[in-house]
């Protein structure tokens, strides 16, 4: 089964411009997820960006280390997608989204487990009905069963691509995992200046922050 990660990415966020290429310790935001899912093996990871010249940074980033990357369209995220498919061939891919230093590598075991014994499933999600904290999530998709549908995406699916599934639930076979607790209140994301210093404060209490398990990180923000 060939397994792709697409790594949506953007330099222009509108809350927190440049987030992806922050800084933390000698990593960027961007390298730690990347690192992360390096953890698991047979993945192919692809950062999917714009070919805007403002994600240009990201382009040169990735050039620099050597991982692979895609530019298209930056609005349509669902064309971006086809097309990393087209240049990337798969069978299933991970969606991530590149402001995700909090992602958790055994999630994505357990999906690329579950689909493993069916591939007839369409979605493997922890976010089509939510337990985890927000910002710590995973999604696998089977690739021919996006590219069937992707069609009928309307303008906001188009730049959400899971949620026409979600939305369309009882023709699809959707396996949610979830947490044995509903930590759904959570956050773990780094989405706004604020979340960005908090973040930097639990980082000089906790150098490890970002390579925490789930169970760690709960912990820390019950007391924090």
């Amino acid at each position: 089964m060939r397994v792709n990660v697409f790594i949506y990415a953007r330099f222009n966020s509108s809350r927190l411009p440049g987030k992806v290429l922050f800084k933390i310790g000698n990593e960027t935001v961007l390298g730690i997820c990347i690192n992360k899912l390096k953890t698991i093996p047979n993945l192919n990871l692809i950062v999917a960006t714009s070919d805007k010249q403002t994600d240009d940074p990201i382009a040169k980033w990735c050039d620099t280390i050597g991982v692979h990357h895609f530019r298209g369209d930056l609005q349509d995220v669902a064309e971006r997608t086809i097309q990393c498919i087209n240049d990337y061939p798969c069978d299933v891919f991970f969606r991530v989204n590149a402001d995700s230093p909090f992602l958790q590598p055994f999630l994505f075991r357990k999906a690329l487990a579950i689909i493993s014994k069916n591939q007839r499933i369409d979605v493997v999600s922890n976010v089509y009905k939510r337990s985890f904290p927000y910002g710590i999530a995973v999604e696998l998709i089977n690739t021919q069963t996006y590219l069937k549908y992707v069609g009928d995406f309307n303008a906001s699916e188009r730049e959400h691509i899971t949620s026409y599934f979600y939305r369309n639930d009882s023709i699809f076979n959707i396996v949610n995992i979830e947490y044995e607790h509903n930590y759904s209140q959570l956050r773990w994301v780094l989405d706004t200046p604020e979340d960005w210093a908090r973040l930097n404060e639990l980082h000089t209490i906790y150098p490890d922050l970002y390579n925490l398990h789930l169970e760690q990180l709960i912990r820390i923000q019950k007391f924090n």
